[in-house]
């Protein structure tokens, strides 16, 4: 919450473990050869050696349908982006449009879907290959039941809620809606780092 005076004015809250169960789940796989379980053996092992919840969400949905995952030899967090790691089938990317773009992989054959999903409140990775697109993973972290009355009854009160996240801007709008927030309330894709910054900012005068 930023203080102003004796009152908050406007609080600010981290979507996920805090609005959000902290628990993110695979929901949804779109593998562009119709092997699902190969897309997500190779998606968990890139990520295996991440503790980074959406790793660890792909992790126990792989586990749980008795695929095996393999460390790679080499590994790569890009923050705020994905992961980079070196696996027998080659290069394996799994992370943002960003990411995979920035590395010239063609994105045009997932993104309808990967719009669709996104406007769905769903958080979505690209995986790829020696430069090739081969499917997506949706991840989703429900919403606590309590969070959207909370907010609610904050606003009620006279006070601005904030969402603030490191999530695709159409994720994160998705959720905000879903908690009765105005888009102009949402503020996505800050990294960890950036944070304290966004807070700063609202502190700003004029931003009551």
């Amino acid at each position: 919450a930023l203080e102003r005076g004796a009152a908050a004015t406007v609080v600010v809250f981290d979507k996920t473990g805090t609005l959000t169960v902290g628990r993110p789940a695979l929901v949804d796989l779109l593998a562009l050869d119709g092997d699902e379980a190969a897309l997500l053996r190779l998606a968990a092992s890139a990520e295996l050696p991440s503790e980074h919840p959406l790793a660890a969400a792909l992790l126990a949905a792989a586990r749980a349908r008795g695929l095996v995952v393999r460390r790679p030899s080499r590994f790569e967090a890009q923050p705020g982006a994905g992961f980079v790691a070196e696996l027998p089938e080659g290069e394996v990317l799994v992370g943002t449009r960003a990411l995979l773009a920035g590395r010239q992989v063609d994105l045009a054959p997932v993104a309808e879907r990967w719009a669709a999903w996104e406007a769905d409140g769903r958080t979505t990775l690209g995986v790829a290959v020696a430069g090739r697109i081969l499917g997506l993973a949706a991840v989703a972290d429900e919403l606590k039941p309590s969070a959207a009355a909370a907010v609610q009854e904050l606003r009620q009160s006279g006070r601005r809620v904030v969402l603030l996240s490191g999530d695709n801007r159409r994720v994160a709008l998705a959720v905000g809606r879903r908690l009765g927030l105005a888009d102009a309330d949402v503020l996505a894709e800050v990294l960890p780092t950036g944070k304290a910054e966004a807070i700063r900012a609202l502190q700003a005068p004029g931003l009551d």
